[in-house]
């Protein structure tokens, strides 16, 4: 067959092959990893420019310092927030990606003096769940959502809080709600009066920078033709949003340190902060306390908190750093010609390097484009463009092997190696990176669990459960690690450890014991439940267990087992660690064996020698030992390592 009809081929099951990847998902899937890394790359040329937005977090520290100073746990009086209001009031608009529904669990009271407080300060904009087709309540002001208790609140905006979040849970795109159903864009007007139906709310980004007086009008897409409307956006084009970085991103407080420089000022003295600091500036206050679970992925932060998300929005559309997407039609060009090219490079060339070369710019010619158009503000589809290039290379290829026969073998074999299912299908028959399996090992096995956990979980809050565990957990790992042990897994409050693998550590007994006795230190110390502590000396089997799609590093084992059983068995014999014989004598081994130690060093383990217990599961008894920091003068006993093995009392 003649070239240009191999060309048009190849475009045709390119074609084909598309719609198929669009139709499974495949494309889009391609087209958010693309993004996200074009999005990484542009962060630090976006975070070289200027902004006028800051941010407040109410995070943990605040969360803390308002209960022990102000005497308030979570939630706040809403008084609280008005303070903020006024202190803010200077600034251009202040922002709360708070939804204060419902009536306030202080009181009416808190709510009228609040709604006054955020009605006197003027700039503030508060969020709203109202959802399009929900009624504007009668009660509340121009513009108010009866989100505030139902009490009157004037030169108060409000936004939707809620974004545009993808099927693989990445925020990237932001929603608009401008200019439909009677909203007025450059004046701020939502609806046709307190009885007309919201169908549209600006969203809160927008809201803020209408309270802020920037006109949003610059906010039309501005595409190569007719920009595609995304699905579920009403009809709008969202746009794109140029993140910063990881969070935080721009200049941020917490909301302790302006609480307590409002609470200051207003008692005559000179704060930290002052309401001047911010003036000129878009205020954003939001949560990032992890019990508040008000967190997203973005392209550049896998949990970025919302209120960031949008300052980001407004801190793009001031500095011009928003994208919008390509039209369709103009996709398709940048398809066809991508298409076209790779199909005639295909068709024009034999060498092996030249096919290589050809194989890469297929791949990261499509990318580079769209990272230029979104260096100027417009989104391609990317994954569509690779897919395009990719494939019709792969079918310019098939095709000019078909029509030269005489190089059937050259051909095969640059098909065989370039050709992407191919190298798809041999991983899929022999995973080498995820490879399943593991080797039997001796090791030493650590297990804790904390006494009386049950009913100390049932008696706290799920947040302070939740920063409980967090620092109950990092205190132990951190000490497991510096003993160069290996965490196994979590276990509710139960930790799992092990020692001697993957990497050899001739001193893994040691080490293990030594590790309990640090961690019952630093838990008494810092006045943490009691925990209890079982250590076993023994055979596993250490390695990557689980299915081809998921696994982890692991130990299999009686050797476990035991473990297990002796931290339990700290409960019958009002013990704190329990080591087995089997430990204690691999710990004596490597005494005896070595160049030894004699007489009182700081740090030196002793044992004390218990008997025989009854372990569930095992048909012989166990011997068990209680070591504890030596108090003994000197001894002749070998020590290895900082461990002397003696019976004390």
């Amino acid at each position: 067959m003649k070239r240009p009809v191999s060309i048009a081929l190849a475009l045709l099951c390119t074609g084909a092959l598309v719609g198929i990847f669009v139709a499974t998902g495949l494309e889009r899937s391609v087209q958010y990893l693309l993004y996200d890394v074009a999005a990484r790359w542009e962060a630090p040329i976006v975070a070289k420019d200027q902004s006028s937005v800051e941010l407040v977090f109410v995070d943990q520290y605040s969360l803390e310092w308002v209960e022990s100073n102000l005497g308030y746990s979570w939630p706040w009086p809403r008084e609280l927030y008005g303070y903020m209001a006024q202190f803010f009031s200077k600034a251009r608009s202040q922002t709360y990606d708070i939804v204060f529904s419902g009536t306030s669990p202080y009181g009416a009271e808190d709510d009228e003096h609040f709604a006054a407080l955020l009605t006197k300060a003027g700039n503030v904009v508060v969020a709203s769940a109202v959802q399009a087709g929900q009624k504007e309540n009668q009660k509340t002001g121009p513009g108010a959502l009866s989100d505030v208790a139902q009490r009157p609140i004037t030169n108060v905006l409000y936004g939707n809080a809620t974004g545009t979040i993808a099927v693989d849970g990445v925020l990237r795109q932001y929603p608009l709600t401008l200019g439909a159903n009677g909203y007025d864009s450059d004046n701020g007007n939502v609806g046709k009066g307190n009885n007309a139906e919201v169908r549209d709310l600006p969203s809160l980004g927008v809201a803020a920078l209408l309270k802020a007086g920037v006109s949003t009008s610059v906010l039309r897409a501005t595409t190569l033709g007719s920009a595609p409307k995304a699905q579920g956006s009403g009809g709008q084009c969202l746009p794109y949003i140029k993140f910063r970085g990881k969070s935080p991103s721009f200049k941020a407080y917490n909301a302790a340190e302006i609480l307590a420089s409002a609470i200051k000022l207003s008692a005559g003295g000179q704060p930290r902060l002052c309401p001047e600091d911010f003036a000129d500036k878009l205020v954003f206050i939001g949560y990032s306390a992890p019990g508040l679970l008000d967190r997203q992925a973005v392209p550049v932060d896998g949990a970025m908190p919302g209120t960031e998300i949008h300052a980001s929005f407004a801190d793009a559309s001031l500095n011009g750093h928003l994208a919008w997407p390509l039209s369709f039609w103009a996709n398709l060009v940048i398809a066809l010609c991508l298409g076209l090219l790779a199909a005639s490079y295909a068709e024009a060339v034999h060498k092996p390097f030249a096919l290589a070369l050809g194989a890469v710019g297929a791949l990261i010619l499509p990318f580079l484009l769209g990272f230029a158009f979104y260096h100027v503000g417009y989104v391609s589809s990317m994954g569509s463009h690779t897919i395009v290039s990719a494939f019709s290379y792969v079918f310019g290829i098939m095709f000019a092997y078909i029509d030269e026969r005489q190089h059937k073998a050259y051909l095969k074999k640059a098909f065989a190696q370039y050709l992407a299912p191919s190298v798809v299908d041999e991983i899929a028959k022999r995973p080498q990176v995820l490879h399943l399996g593991g080797e039997e090992r001796t090791v030493t096995v650590f297990f804790s669990d904390i006494e009386g956990f049950t009913s100390l979980s049932e008696s706290m809050p799920p947040e302070n459960l939740a920063h409980f565990m967090n620092t109950y957990l990092s205190a132990m790992t951190s000490i497991i690690l510096e003993e160069q042990g290996t965490i196994d897994k979590y276990v509710g409050d139960a930790i799992v450890a092990f020692w001697n693998a993957p990497l050899d550590e001739p001193d893994h007994a040691a080490k293990a014991v030594r590790t309990a006795l640090r961690c019952q230190d630093m838990l008494e110390k810092g006045q943490f439940p009691k925990t209890r502590f079982g250590i076993h000396t023994g055979k596993a089997v250490v390695g990557n267990m689980g299915s081809e799609f998921r696994f982890n590093y692991t130990a299999l084992g009686d050797a476990v087992n035991t473990a297990s059983r002796l931290e339990a068995a700290n409960k019958e014999l009002g013990t704190r660690v329990l080591v087995s014989a089997d430990t204690v004598q691999a710990i004596r081994a490597r005494a005896n064996g070595e160049s030894t130690l004699s007489g009182h060093e700081p740090g030196l383990i002793e044992f004390r020698r218990l008997g025989l217990i009854a372990v569930p599961g095992k048909s012989l008894p166990v011997e068990v030992w209680e070591p504890y920091w030596a108090r003994s003068g000197p001894t002749d006993v070998p020590c290895w390592n900082g461990v002397r093995v003696i019976e004390g009392k």
